[in-house]
């Protein structure tokens, strides 16, 4: 039997991705994760995400150090990732995948299981169980790791379980255990289907590089990171500066971040990034490499973009990046880089950065739906367009029933700056306008709440 003793809650809205892959997600790499929560117990140190520890760099992964509270050697413990409730009957052929990592190692025999809970959980009877032992060795490397259970392969614990109605995975020590040596983990990128979700790689979040990634730079007088405090495209950001002293030579700046796999979301993901260039710039560069040093890249110019000595955003899709050898592993994705031609360049001498990410465009993926609440499919929040934008912006959302719809505008603190309607609305698809003429440049959110439907989205003003 598991006692609950100990727990925290973090609860927010889940999301459908259109696509042909299907997936649940149970925890993707945040400090609050879509649709999730978290419940852990009996530990003296209570587990719990903590930024710039996470597979990817730049996001959060689940801390646990293994160890028990006096009182409770009788009971197994653990970190139990839930959700709401989902059908997973239709993909029983596919797995439970999870990614650990011991940054202290980890010694012969150590054990975690693995379960699956439904939501009758009084005796937490009806689940199914696999035990990890023998495939935990590979951490002892002290990286990063991605493991993988088939459904098929878990067996049933003592009651049969409702496969229409799964609630959680949850990774556990065993109740006979000795955990005086067992080692700190990291928990991260926990979801049931496909065998892989989209990379969300924040490369400059307009204050830092992101924990995990390793700077360098070549070709100029100065190859240290500069940032500019309070240059960057909104009055809360800063820029990752290019300040070169000459026009010749090779100059780059490379961001290398442990191997990421975009295999699934290569052909649906951007790279976005905002840049401050002058007009007539010719020969700036944006490329991928894989970890044999194979590449990808896409040329910036004037003539694409604009450039005109003001913030632009690029958003490129990632599939418009071209081969510049014969190869590319897309599975191994290891760095970023800004880089000059050869022949016949042109870069200013100063040039700005501000935000380097990368998102998802739609489709590729599909999130498998709740079981409860049931929530039509049409139930969206777009992402406004343009974005960024000045001052003007359009928001629409999409409502599968007639329902009451409140849409309200948020600064970075909580604070409600306008509230565009709150009404109630027919079915179907509705769009409204936001000037931002008065409000000054930054990050705002806007949200969407219904009786059954909440989404949050974020959208930057830049003046």
């Amino acid at each position: 039997m598991r006692l609950f003793k100990i727990f925290f809650l973090v609860i927010m809205s889940t999301v459908s991705l259109a696509g042909d892959y299907e997936w649940i997600d149970f925890y993707t790499g945040g400090l609050t994760n879509e649709g999730t929560y978290i419940w852990t117990w009996d530990f003296v140190q209570e587990p719990g995400p903590v930024e710039d520890t996470g597979y990817i760099p730049g996001t959060a992964a689940i801390e646990v150090v293994w160890e028990k509270n006096a009182g409770t050697e009788n009971m197994s413990y653990g970190v139990y990732i839930g959700d709401i409730g989902f059908d997973i009957e239709d993909i029983v052929p596919d797995s439970v995948y999870f990614k650990l990592r011991a940054p202290e190692g980890i010694q012969d025999g150590d054990r975690l299981n693995v379960w699956l809970y439904d939501p009758r959980n009084s005796t937490w009877d009806n689940a199914l169980l696999f035990e990890l032992e023998e495939s935990l060795a590979v951490l002892q490397d002290k990286q990063w790791h991605q493991f993988s259970v088939g459904l098929s392969d878990f067996w049933e614990y003592k009651d049969p379980i409702d496969y229409t109605n799964i609630i959680a995975v949850s990774i556990e020590r065993p109740t006979e255990d000795d955990d005086s040596e067992f080692p700190m983990m990291y928990i991260d990128h926990v979801w049931v289907g496909d065998p892989m979700v989209p990379v969300r790689i924040t490369i400059f979040d307009g204050k830092k590089v992101s924990g995990g990634i390793e700077f360098a730079a070549w070709g100029f007088e100065n190859n240290e990171l500069q940032i500019a405090d309070g240059e960057g495209a909104t009055d809360s950001t800063s820029a990752l500066v290019w300040e070169t002293s000459n026009g010749e030579g090779w100059q780059g700046q490379q961001f290398k971040f442990p191997p990421q796999n975009f295999t699934h979301c290569w052909e649906t993901d951007t790279l976005n990034l905002l840049v401050k260039a002058p007009a007539g710039i010719n020969a700036l560069s944006l490329g991928f490499y894989d970890k044999d040093g194979n590449a990808v890249w896409f040329p910036a110019d004037a003539e694409t973009f604009g450039f005109d000595g003001e913030w632009k955003h690029l958003s490129i899709p990632l599939n418009k990046f071209e081969l510049y050898w014969d190869s590319f592993d897309y599975a191994n994705v290891t760095e970023f880089r800004l880089e000059n031609g050869y022949e016949n360049q042109q870069i200013p001498e100063r040039l700005l950065f501000d935000q380097i990410y990368t998102s998802n465009t739609g489709g590729g993926l599909t999130r498998v739906q709740n079981k409860a609440p049931q929530i039509a499919a049409s139930f969206e929040l777009e992402q406004n367009y343009p974005n960024p934008f000045n001052p003007t912006t359009t928001i629409a959302f999409e409502l599968g029933k007639t329902s009451m719809a409140t849409l309200a505008v948020y600064n970075v603190i909580g604070e409600k700056v306008t509230e565009l309607v709150s009404e109630n609305l027919p079915a179907g698809r509705h769009t409204f306008q936001w000037d931002a003429g008065d409000m000054p440049s930054g990050t705002y959110f806007y949200k969407l709440v219904t009786e059954a439907f909440s989404q949050t989205r974020k959208m930057l003003l830049i003046r």
